[in-house]
């Protein structure tokens, strides 16, 4: 049963990630886009939670080690060399995601845009750890997974109109 809720809580976090994206690029109204994926992007934070929770309880037994020697395994079956401290980046990573929920939640209400540079570092980090989650660390067919929804959002943001002067990672 721990083996299926670690696998279905990272299949969420990244649908959810992907329907985040989406909204970005593809809903020009900027009260929709804004909620649509700020719910996305909320959802999938505790998603991501219950997927760290699920993968310390019934992988790790909460050892520290445990998950340190996990990513170090892991890391040399993929990538030939063995780096445990990639555990230290998953920390990052989850407290970034929290901080950001809660700073989106709090703009919202203040009704203040977040700053370009901003948006594009958020996503370019979260990019990095998606892709690396899901095609580096995943089964061989998230590679066409990704590829297919990455195409899909590109192809769908050039067959749909622009608003004026809309920028991702406005509101």
């Amino acid at each position: 049963m721990g083996e299926v809720l670690i696998t279905w809580s990272a299949r969420v976090v990244v649908l959810l990630y992907l329907l985040r994206l989406a909204a970005d690029v593809l809903i020009i109204e900027p009260v929709r886009r804004d909620r649509s994926a700020r719910w996305a992007w909320t959802v999938g934070c505790g998603v991501y939670l219950a997927h760290v929770v699920f993968a310390f309880q019934f992988l790790h037994h909460w050892s520290h080690t445990a998950a340190v020697e996990h990513a170090a395994r892991r890391t040399f079956e993929v990538a030939g060399f063995e780096f445990g401290a990639g555990v230290y980046v998953n920390y990052a990573f989850t407290l970034l995601w929290i901080a950001d929920v809660i700073l989106w939640w709090r703009r919202s209400i203040a009704e203040k845009p977040v700053a370009p540079v901003y948006y594009w570092v958020v996503q370019a980090i979260f990019g990095f750890m998606m892709f690396n989650a899901t095609v580096v660390f995943g089964p061989a067919f998230w590679k066409w997974v990704a590829a297919l929804a990455l195409v899909a959002i590109i192809v769908l943001r050039m067959l749909l109109p622009r608003a004026p002067g809309l920028r991702i990672g406005e509101s």
